[in-house]
């Protein structure tokens, strides 16, 4: 039916056919209250007098936080007196291989043999520009050119760093700059980029720090559906583990159905997958899948539930709940357990906003018979 049909609502036990100034009784605790259709077809038991149905809820469950991009900059320096030549390059994923040594809590330092790193840029030069750098980046610490991301085969894809963009400030008096390094894809907090000081002057160093850490989506949530609450659940919960959930925890839900977007998570575990408390689980972290995660790390959760609660079952065509249907529940979230800026979730009623083109098809806005 048309989603924008206006329905006229009952709490109490008694409902009126349109037309019918006297009401007619029906059990409150069996169908949970019900409504007039006063134009339209009602949604109850489509199937006929006696048959059997279910009341259908359709419902998009999304996670998602406030988009703030991970900004981390590169400092070259020297001794006084020194001029900075050659370069770098700079490296990505493979945590814990042999290139990389840490010396300090922001700051990462690669030594000279790359061999433990997966992905490492060209030679970068003392002084590139800023549209040098962001070109060394992106073709450098990625899968493919980003503008084929979109498209390849993730299955056994090492997620990158997915499209940056990059400023530039100084030189100092030893021909040093600092490049900042924005994150403008990536989904959520990125992994510190490593880097390989192959500079030349007395005193050369070449650091990475994080000046501004990206917004990740973590902790947990839970749903209310019908008076019910479910456990707590991860933020990222799989679908396969959400649907088990929802029909032991939610009594009144018959079946489940749950899908989610990003299908790739949970592939990206061997040692050369980048670690982080982003989706680190996900091989589309770069924000370059069309289904991937979004910003933050958020997910959208697509749900099917059934149930008898509202399923208002006339046993004859003169049957005078013939023009009733059950009232319309929403699926409600709790998410104070969840972290990130301002992170939340949002539920729509219907499949509209489904990762799945032929699920956002289904866009009934209201519970169904069927």
């Amino acid at each position: 039916r048309d989603s924008a049909m206006r329905h006229e609502t009952y709490e109490t036990d008694t409902v009126a056919r349109a037309g019918d100034k006297y009401g007619h009784k029906i059990q409150k605790e069996k169908y949970g209250g019900a409504q007039i259709v006063p134009e339209g077809v009602p949604s109850n038991n489509v199937n006929g007098p006696g048959s059997g149905n279910v009341r259908v809820f359709l419902q998009t469950v999304t996670t998602s936080a406030d988009d703030i991009d991970e900004i981390q900059t590169i400092t070259t320096t020297a001794d006084d007196e020194q001029t900075l030549g050659g370069g770098f390059k700079l490296q990505y994923a493979r945590p814990g291989g042999t290139c990389k040594t840490r010396w300090g809590q922001d700051t990462t330092t690669m030594s000279a043999d790359p061999s433990g790193c997966y992905y490492t840029t060209r030679l970068i030069p003392h002084d590139a520009s800023p549209a040098e750098v962001k070109s060394a980046i992106e073709q450098g610490l990625n899968a493919n050119q980003v503008e084929e991301l979109w498209q390849i085969n993730r299955e056994n894809a090492v997620p990158g760093v997915g499209i940056v963009n990059v400023t530039r400030s100084g030189p100092d008096s030893q021909e040093g700059y600092v490049w900042s390094v924005t994150f403008s894809s990536a989904s959520g907090n990125v992994p510190d980029l490593g880097i390989m000081n192959l500079l030349t002057g007395m005193g050369s160093e070449a650091v990475v720090e994080t000046i501004r850490e990206g917004n990740s989506l973590g902790g947990t949530f839970s749903l209310t559906f019908l008076g019910d609450t479910t456990r707590d659940m991860p933020h990222d919960i799989a679908p396969e583990d959400m649907k088990p959930i929802l029909e032991a925890d939610l009594p009144h839900v018959l079946r489940a159905h749950v899908v989610r977007n990003d299908p790739t998570r949970g592939l990206c575990t061997d040692v050369d997958c980048p670690t982080g408390p982003y989706p680190t689980g996900s091989r589309c972290s770069d924000g370059l899948c069309p289904d991937g995660p979004h910003v933050s790390g958020g997910f959208t959760w697509t749900v099917t539930l059934t149930t008898q609660w509202g399923n208002v079952s006339p046993r004859s065509p003169t049957d005078p709940l013939t023009t009733v249907e059950g009232l319309h529940r929403e699926l409600l979230a709790n998410d104070g357990g969840l972290s990130g800026f301002n992170a939340r979730v949002t539920i729509v009623p219907s499949h509209g906003l489904s990762a799945f083109q032929r699920m956002a098809a289904l866009n009934a806005t209201i519970p169904f018979s069927l």
